[in-house]
């Protein structure tokens, strides 16, 4: 690795030509021990099935979402945290035996990769706007996990770690 030291002003001139790139380290810090948990498939909404994760930290956590297809392909998944609001939608056919990842830790930080895949293949167009990353706040999440067309029975898993700021 190697430093280049610049004014301001040339840092913006680099930049305004595109010729650097700048990245931070992530600031946040993050738990030793990671998080997982499955949150069952709601049919009602009226009677949710609700999973609760909790994000000891005091700064948002971005998990890993998982959807594993299991009989017959799903077409469309949605993952709510009922607490803050915030939805992982994706439209998209999820076949048996294939699986959905939702990396929102990926989405936040920068990495380059697509935040949301089936079986490795970029999904990203199918991830409903607005496309704000999930979290988890600090604190209790309940989280609710729907499925179109009824009856089709994926798994959804989260991996997460509480975080705080930094």
């Amino acid at each position: 690795a190697w430093v280049r030291v610049l004014s301001c002003a040339g840092i913006a001139d680099e930049l305004r030509q595109g010729t650097e790139l700048l990245r931070a380290a992530d600031p946040r810090h993050y738990s030793a021990n990671i998080s997982t948990l499955t949150v069952p498939i709601t049919t009602n909404r009226n009677s949710p099935n609700l999973a609760t994760a909790i994000n000891s930290g005091s700064g948002l956590a971005y998990p890993i979402i998982r959807i594993d297809g299991a009989g017959a392909s799903a077409s469309r998944v949605t993952l709510t945290n009922t607490t803050t609001a915030d939805k992982f939608d994706v439209a998209a056919v999820l076949p048996s035996g294939s699986t959905l990842v939702g990396d929102m830790r990926s989405r936040v930080s920068g990495a380059p990769v697509s935040a949301v895949t089936i079986d490795g293949t970029s999904k990203y167009g199918a991830w409903q706007s607005p496309r704000i990353p999930f979290a988890l706040a600090p604190g209790v999440n309940n989280l609710m996990f729907e499925v179109e067309p009824a009856g089709v029975v994926p798994v959804c898993s989260l991996e997460y770690r509480s975080t705080w700021p930094g």
